[in-house]
């Protein structure tokens, strides 16, 4: 099974316009910018080391870590997500999440939970995610019905832009599943506050 949205850049029509030169710009800085530089600094020194993206879509944090010598592996089930940062000198894949394989320094798996179907799902991802790295760096959205400019952003996504995830976990069943899933690993959590709600982030790192 497919375990990410592969349909939103066919749907969303003249929408695409709009997202782009209106609402993309206005969320990075109060969104999109908070989220990447907790990331980043999740991330760590990255020179030298192998990193994926395993959903990377069009997002520039791929770029930034190439820009600081790592040596990126961008991957994304949607081709056309990932042109706008084609043009440059990294590789890019087209798998699935469950058929990846490798051996990384670095793994980045953010907003990519909530396009899942149910829990077995999520357990099967972070299973190829253990695998996959020695340090997993997890981000995705708090269950946005708890929070009210969430509920809002959370509808456009659903109703205009057509995007197909809908299965939203809480803070406490995403440090669950994840504590769960990496028992011998050391991991820190963070809950974060955007204008889009609240975010979880994990950071996996293996024991000394």
């Amino acid at each position: 099974m497919k375990y990410e949205d592969n349909e939103i850049y066919k749907t969303i029509g003249n929408w695409r316009k709009f997202h782009k030169f209106i609402v993309k710009p206005f969320s990075y800085f109060f969104s999109s910018l908070i989220l990447r530089r907790s990331l980043l600094k999740a991330i760590g020194e990255v020179k030298g080391k192998k990193v994926i993206d395993v959903s990377c879509g069009d997002d520039k944090l791929a770029v930034k870590l190439m820009r600081e010598g790592a040596k990126v592996t961008c991957n994304d089930l949607c081709i056309e997500s990932m042109k706008p940062i084609m043009k440059y000198k990294m590789k890019f894949t087209n798998k699935n999440l469950l058929d990846l394989t490798g051996d990384y320094d670095v793994v980045v798996f953010k907003n990519t939970f909530h396009h899942l179907k149910n829990i077995t799902q999520i357990r099967n991802c972070l299973k190829v995610l253990k695998r996959l790295g020695k340090k997993v760096v997890i981000m995705d959205i708090d269950d946005p019905r708890k929070f009210w400019l969430a509920k809002i952003w959370n509808t456009y996504y659903r109703k205009v832009l057509k995007d197909q995830g809908n299965f939203f976990i809480g803070y406490d069943n995403f440090k669950f599943h994840v504590m769960d899933g990496f028992k011998k690993n050391k991991i820190s959590f963070k809950r974060i506050l955007t204008i889009k709600g609240f975010y979880m982030l994990a950071v996996i790192e293996e024991n000394d």
